[in-house]
Order: C-alpha cells, then sequence, then structure tokens
C-alpha cells in the first residue's frame, strides 16, 4: 500500500494501481537521429578499420583507452562507445567504408555476429535479416519441418512476405523437399 496526498485529504492505494498510474515522460530518441548526428568523418577521425580482420582499433589516447588497442566489448555483438553512447560496430563499420549511416539492418551473411569483415556485411530488410538467422531445433533435424504427432505426418512452414504458409506430407523426403 502507499499513501498519497491530495492537498488535506490522504488516499491509500494499491502498489498494483500505483503502477498502473500513467506518468509524464519524454520519448526516447530515436536511433537514427543519434547516428544523423555522428558523420562518417568524426568516425574515421576517431577509429581506423583493418578489412581484413573486421576489427575497430582507436586512433585517439583517452582515459582507459590506449592508441591502437581493439574498440569494442566482447558481448554477442561488438559494440562501441562514442559520445557516452553504445553503437553497433557492423553499423559504425558500415558508416565508415560507404560514408552514411544504414536506413535499414545490416545483415551478417554467415551469421557470426562478431565477424564485422566488410564482405561479411550487407545492407538488408528486417525479413532478408531474419531469414539469415540459424534455424531452431526441430523434432526432425530440418528447418521448418516438424512431426506432428496428433496428425502422423510432417508439417512444413514457411513465412514468406508476412504470409505464413503450412503444408502436410507423409514423408520426411517429400517434407524437406518442400521446405
Amino acid at each position: 500500500m502507499k499513501r498519497m496526498m491530495h492537498g488535506e485529504r490522504t488516499t491509500t492505494i494499491s502498489w498494483r494501481e500505483c503502477f498502473n498510474m500513467k506518468t509524464e515522460h519524454k520519448p526516447s530518441t530515436p536511433r537514427h537521429d543519434v547516428e544523423d548526428e555522428i558523420s562518417s568523418a568524426y568516425l574515421n577521425e576517431i577509429f581506423s578499420y583493418n578489412k581484413d580482420s573486421g576489427n575497430l582499433r582507436h586512433k585517439r589516447k583517452q582515459r582507459g583507452i590506449k592508441y591502437g588497442s581493439i574498440a569494442g566489448n566482447n558481448g554477442t555483438y561488438n559494440n562501441v562507445k562514442i559520445q557516452g553512447r553504445l553503437f553497433r560496430s557492423h553499423r559504425v563499420i558500415w558508416c565508415m567504408i560507404h560514408g552514411s549511416w544504414p536506413s535499414d539492418y545490416v545483415d551478417h551473411i554467415n551469421g557470426d555476429k562478431r565477424d564485422n569483415r566488410l564482405c561479411n556485411l550487407r545492407e538488408a530488410t528486417k525479413g532478408m535479416n531474419q531469414r539469415n538467422m540459424k534455424a531452431k531445433p526441430s523434432n526432425t533435424g530440418h528447418r521448418n519441418v516438424s512431426f506432428s504427432e496428433s496428425k502422423g505426418l510432417y508439417r512444413v512452414r514457411i513465412r514468406l512476405n508476412n504470409k505464413r504458409y503450412t503444408w502436410c506430407r507423409a514423408k520426411l523426403e517429400d517434407a524437406v523437399e518442400l521446405a
């Protein structure tokens, strides 16, 4: 329970009601607005890029950063901090090489999120990027094919252009061929 003061009245409300109360807040700045503030010339001034290894290196010495050290952290994606904000390294590299920020997504062609060689990066839509993801495990070992025990058939499910298509086949080989 929480007590709220309203002038001379005191009202008691539950935490759930307090949690559901609407509060005024400013919406966060969209990422594209933040990216547009940083030019490719500035990125090339603070980082160097090795096309063979895909690494970004610091060009400036700062507190806690050595000149020539590899930029970024060791998370799933490689992130770099620019002006106090984190950016994905592959987006920074794209901007440095092409002179402008990507309009949509930057896809890792081989699926390795840490491989930032230019030959492994391409500009993509959300759908293209998701099609390139690793397949989720299924009970058949084949992508988009699962066995329906209730029907006793192999089910093929494919999503294309925001439409879902489903077919059933009696033989696994037929279902894999269709997928």
